[in-house]
């Protein structure tokens, strides 16, 4: 063996042979030696952590008495117990009868079990998302009445099996899942380079103001088969966000957010779409103003829809038949909004009557 000179040698910068008194090679499969540290130790006592020898502790590296050292160590009684104990651990290990392998087979056994379970919950997320199916109900738990498609199809998956995640985890997944097609949104659109806004508030059941968030962008996808170029217009809901104020510059500054965070430059916008609220279309405090001094080029288009009610709204003020036409139609419409009672007037419906034009 070749060892680096230590203090106890001749001289820092040599380097020194030692071999056996006899001249006889032993081989010790127990001893290592570590370069790193320039000592030897007793893998076995270092292992099951026996006696107090260097060889065990710390290393050794008194190279003049290696030999003394290795003999008196290895007739030692702590040697032989630990060799005797590395090899049961050895035999043990290659026949696979240890503690840790039966732990391992069920953590194992755990494992796949578990990844079932949650394939099972990754596929009904898929499948709601793909039907447009909504996920929430009036209730979020289990076998509760009006608790929603999501935990419907769950319970029908869970017929052969008892066992079931907890509401945080599924939130978590269907979180997780959302992330996902929303990168996959984003990437698209950062392809397309140019888009459109559009945005709209609305108050949820806990009065709380939501914003969503709309994009609009094109895809030009060139087929492989028939050289074509085929344009697609996509437009694609990017999530709700909650609003404190509906500002024109609250609402701005959470949008500039949000396309910050989604990647979305603001100076590939090229077109906004929002209802006719003073808090969106205002010339100088608006949502479309405050963007387009940022963005000259992000147009600001109003909402059809809501043009065309603002139009209906002012025309039935200059008619006293007309307003009174119209608010007897809405009262009828709010009277049968409710399921029950819709579905009574369904079935006292004529199904034959047509609308002449």
């Amino acid at each position: 063996m070749i060892f680096r000179v230590t203090i106890q040698g001749a001289g820092l910068l040599q380097k020194t042979k030692r071999s056996f008194n006899n001249g006889e090679l032993v081989l010790r499969n127990w001893l290592v030696y570590s370069e790193t540290k320039n000592v030897i130790y007793c893998f076995c006592c270092k292992i099951f952590n026996v006696g107090a020898s260097n060889l065990s502790k710390d290393g050794y590296n008194n190279w003049k008495h290696v030999g003394d050292a290795l003999k008196s160590h290895e007739t030692s009684k702590n040697h032989l117990e630990s060799n005797k104990s590395w090899f049961e651990l050895s035999q043990r290990l290659k026949l696979s009868q240890t503690i840790d392998t039966e732990a391992q087979r069920f953590t194992n056994s755990e494992i796949n079990h578990w990844n079932s379970v949650l394939m099972r919950i990754v596929s009904v997320i898929k499948m709601s998302g793909e039907s447009c199916l909504a996920f929430k109900g009036k209730s979020d738990k289990l076998y509760k009445h009006n608790n929603g498609n999501f935990l419907k199809l769950i319970q029908l998956c869970g017929i052969r099996s008892s066992t079931y995640l907890s509401k945080t985890i599924q939130n978590e997944l269907i979180s997780l899942i959302s992330d996902k097609i929303k990168c996959h949104i984003i990437e698209d659109a950062k392809r397309s380079k140019y888009y459109s806004i559009i945005l709209d508030c609305t108050p949820d059941a806990s009065k709380v103001e939501q914003m969503t968030m709309i994009i609009r962008y094109v895809l030009i996808n060139q087929t492989h088969y028939n050289s074509k170029t085929e344009v697609i217009i996509k437009k694609s809901f990017l999530g709700f966000v909650p609003i404190e104020k509906s500002t024109g510059l609250k609402l701005t500054e959470v949008l500039l957010t949000e396309l910050g965070k989604l990647g979305l430059p603001l100076q590939n916008m090229r077109g906004q779409g929002y209802d006719n609220g003073s808090n969106m279309k205002g010339s100088r405090g608006g949502v479309q103003a405050r963007i387009r001094n940022l963005n000259p080029r992000a147009f600001y288009v109003p909402c059809s829809s809501h043009s065309l009610n603002l139009v209906v709204n002012d025309m039935t003020k200059s008619s006293l038949e007309v307003g009174n036409f119209f608010n007897i139609v809405q009262k009828i419409y709010v009277f049968f909004v409710p399921p029950l009672r819709w579905s009574i007037l369904l079935k006292h419906l004529d199904h034959g009557l047509t609308l002449n034009l």
